[in-house]
């Protein structure tokens, strides 16, 4: 929200008095961003519903606070988006980049993506995956934190549990799946995915993300 703010809502409406903001002003930020000539690039309908949004919610916040007296973007409507995925992996290409992933030089980003396939977890709930959360006996590990916000306990499948116990616990670094910082976990790993996935043989990367 904070990237979004200052990339599009800043240098368009920044300089306007909540009081002085007309419905016209937010109907002409979406314009902006729906615009490659005022933007320097295409963005989706669903990245400009996600920026107007952010005004909405702003905006009613100032009247709740009393500052004004009407919510003036609310009465701008969203973009329709299509941004239904049609790009899926089939078994053999989900294991050739498993074997790619285990495969790769930096063991902690290899099999947190992995993981990733073998669980079908949210990104965050792997990479927060926890050393004294993981139970060896039982082959189970607690996520303390989940999308729905309620920790649950994950059984581990054979190859789960085994890439989980080849990896060495870093002094320092209460994480399993360790990142390039001190003391955190892996992060944005978007150059390394393409590089195991070029190495796993998939060539057609249009529209390809951790949700494929």
């Amino acid at each position: 929200d904070l990237q979004r703010f200052s990339h599009f809502i800043e240098p368009k409406l920044g300089d306007i008095l909540y009081q002085e903001l007309k419905p016209i002003d937010v109907l002409h930020l979406q314009q902006d961003i729906a615009n490659p000539k005022k933007v320097k690039r295409v963005y989706a309908p669903s990245t400009n519903n996600r920026v107007i949004a952010i005004v909405k919610t702003m905006t009613n916040y100032a009247l709740k606070l009393g500052i004004v007296e009407i919510n003036v973007a609310a009465p701008i409507g969203l973009l329709k988006e299509d941004n239904i995925r049609e790009k899926f992996f089939d078994i053999e290409e989900s294991k050739r980049i498993i074997n790619s992933a285990l495969n790769f030089h930096n063991p902690y980003i290899g099999g947190a993506i992995a993981m990733l396939y073998l669980c079908g977890n949210r990104k965050s709930e792997v990479f927060g995956l926890k050393w004294h959360n993981f139970d060896k006996e039982s082959r189970t590990i607690f996520v303390e934190d989940s999308k729905s916000g309620k920790p649950y306990t994950m059984h581990l499948s054979s190859l789960a549990f085994s890439i989980i116990t080849s990896l060495k616990p870093v002094e320092g670094n209460p994480y399993i799946f360790v990142g390039r910082k001190p003391g955190q976990p892996v992060r944005e790993i978007r150059v390394a995915y393409r590089k195991i996935l070029e190495e796993a043989g998939i060539t057609d990367l249009e529209g390809v993300c951790f949700h494929t």
